[in-house]
């Protein structure tokens, strides 16, 4: 699964304005209400929101990681 740029990038600067701790929650906040809003069964929810988490936050300190070594702008 590969988010689109917009999100990714909104997650970035979101990051770079506010620090990791705040984006981090900002992103579970996100994918929690993405997986609540496509099921309404908790017994799978859980596992969901956190593989959506891994997935998400994963491909924000990638480009993240990018732009710190000049890679992206």
């Amino acid at each position: 699964m590969k988010y689109n740029k917009k999100t990714i990038d909104y997650f970035v600067n979101m990051e770079d304005a506010n620090g990791w701790s705040h984006t981090s929650l900002r992103i579970l906040q996100y994918v929690t209400e993405e997986v609540n809003e496509m099921t309404h069964t908790t017994s799978s929810s859980q596992f969901k929101i956190e593989k959506r988490f891994k997935i998400l936050t994963e491909q924000v300190e990638i480009k993240i990681l990018r732009e710190l070594l000049g890679h992206e702008k």
